[in-house]
């Protein structure tokens, strides 16, 4: 099982540290549109996450002579989302503070005047604008942050690729 989670877990995080530095070359300047960015993001998680059935499948045909619990299916793609999530996390620390260290506050400001425009009290954009531009002042919760945004992807994913490989699995075995 280890050999292959290491092997699908580099190549998710290959996937996740690619798709960190391509959307900081493509879109540098933080006044980013932003759906572009997410449209990036999450594609590259569903992508590097939905190895794990993939993952799932090798280790049943390779490993486990033709035969895969949900369970033992479930354990390889959370570890698989454990790993890219922390690659995910190390890249954007990386790329956080050697290279757009403000990038919370310029990212604040969008959001403050997106509120603005909306009509939204002032005391609630300050609030907003302070919370939001202090994510990078503190690292355990820039780290915190970070993997709430990638990790549950995973988590989501894992027991559908679970589910679906340990199905197939039985029907096989059954067939």
């Amino acid at each position: 099982m280890k050999k292959t989670i290491l092997r699908y877990s580099a190549i998710s995080s290959g996937i996740l540290g690619f798709q960190i530095l391509l959307t900081f070359i493509l879109l540098k300047d933080v006044k980013m549109n932003m759906a572009v960015g997410m449209a990036i993001g999450f594609t590259s998680m569903i992508l590097a996450f939905g190895l794990s059935y993939f993952a799932i499948l090798h280790f049943r045909d390779h490993y486990n002579n033709g035969t895969v619990s949900f369970l033992q299916g479930l354990k390889i793609a959370l570890a698989i989302a454990a790993i890219g999530s922390t690659a995910y996390v190390l890249s954007w620390l990386v790329i956080y503070y050697n290279f757009i260290p403000d990038f919370y506050e310029k990212y604040a400001a969008i959001q403050a005047e997106q509120m603005r425009k909306a009509g939204q009290p002032e005391a609630a954009i300050k609030k907003t604008y302070d919370t939001m531009a202090g994510y990078g002042k503190n690292p355990l919760a820039l780290i915190g942050i970070t993997y709430m945004e990638v990790f549950w992807v995973g988590l989501i994913i894992s027991p559908i690729a679970a589910g679906i490989a340990s199905y197939k699995s039985k029907r096989s075995a059954t067939a």
